[in-house]
């Protein structure tokens, strides 16, 4: 964490300005027990040799850092992960970068496909020095909310912008398809029923990449890796907007920033949905995703999935 200079704390005071006093105390407790059980459970986890659980930055390592942002010009370093309201921070890198004169001129897909630094384009000393003296902050979701929300917007929904990603995964799904159906019925991805799609994800042999669509559904702690860095920021999908806010806030962007609502949401955060989701699941399949996303589940606080 970062000293609690002068300027830090002019700024929390325009925070309290904002918010309650009490919602501040609050957040920050909040905070405080996030980073303490991360902390925790990395030490406690540091003998397992657990895949990508990585407590130490080398080359290699480093390689792996596509997911983080870079932005010097206001020292902050963000993690993203896909279906985490990742779009609306990179619309706020991006402007803040003078890639774009205003954020409505940042559509979903330029958001997408505008280059942005990352951690992973420097080298190790240059990349050691950011961590070291850059605020950074990241944000996570439930692991079954973020599996629905993947399956809503990517295999679900009909929308131009996802054939390619349809046409390309439907071959892999072959094994995990009800057998008295033939992959000739299932032309799209949103044919595919939400119990096959979790046999996908769930089945260990299949390994997922932080630098192709299966990020979507790649475990957080592979691509942000809580272990090796003590973020300054974690903020929650669930508050996404009152956490981002005060992110911001205590950052120094608020005055010229405010945080974006994601233009794309799936809505997939409500209890009733969720419920509807998690009843198209077998037990089987429930215990195959919890094992999936078990670290993620132990880092970042979330329950295991019950019916």
């Amino acid at each position: 964490m970062q000293r609690l200079t002068r300027r830090r704390l002019v700024r929390s005071l325009f925070t309290v300005a904002m918010f309650s006093l009490v919602d501040i105390v609050e957040w920050r407790r909040e905070q405080d027990v996030q980073r303490r059980r991360i902390e925790n459970t990395c030490e406690a986890l540091r003998d397992q040799n657990i895949s990508d659980l990585h407590h130490t930055l080398t080359k290699d390592v480093l390689k792996k850092l596509n997911h983080f942002f870079v932005l010097d010009s206001h020292k902050l370093i963000y993690c993203y992960l896909p279906k985490v309201g990742s779009t609306s921070w990179k619309r706020i890198f991006l402007l803040l970068l003078g890639t774009f004169e205003k954020l409505e001129d940042i559509s979903h897909m330029r958001a997408h496909y505008t280059p942005i630094p990352k951690l992973s384009d420097y080298s190790l000393k240059e990349a050691e020095r950011r961590l070291a003296e850059y605020t950074t902050f990241m944000f996570t979701r439930d692991p079954l909310q973020r599996i629905i929300s993947c399956y809503r917007d990517k295999l679900e929904k009909e929308n131009p912008d996802n054939r390619a990603l349809q046409k390309s995964f439907i071959g892999k799904l072959r094994p995990y398809l009800n057998s008295t159906e033939s992959v000739s019925h299932h032309p799209g991805f949103r044919q595919v029923k939400f119990g096959e799609f979790v046999r996908y994800v769930s089945d260990p042999q299949n390994v997922f990449h932080s630098y192709d669509a299966t990020e979507h559904w790649m475990e957080m702690y592979k691509m942000c890796h809580p272990c090796l860095l003590k973020y300054d920021y974690i903020g929650e999908f669930d508050h996404l907007t009152r956490d981002a806010s005060i992110i911001l806030e205590e950052t120094g962007l608020r005055r010229n920033i405010s945080f974006p609502e994601p233009d794309n949401p799936t809505n997939s955060s409500g209890r009733d949905l969720f419920k509807v989701y998690l009843s198209q699941l077998k037990n089987s399949e429930v215990a195959a995703l919890n094992k999936r996303y078990e670290i993620d589940t132990f880092l970042f606080g979330y329950s295991p999935i019950s019916k």
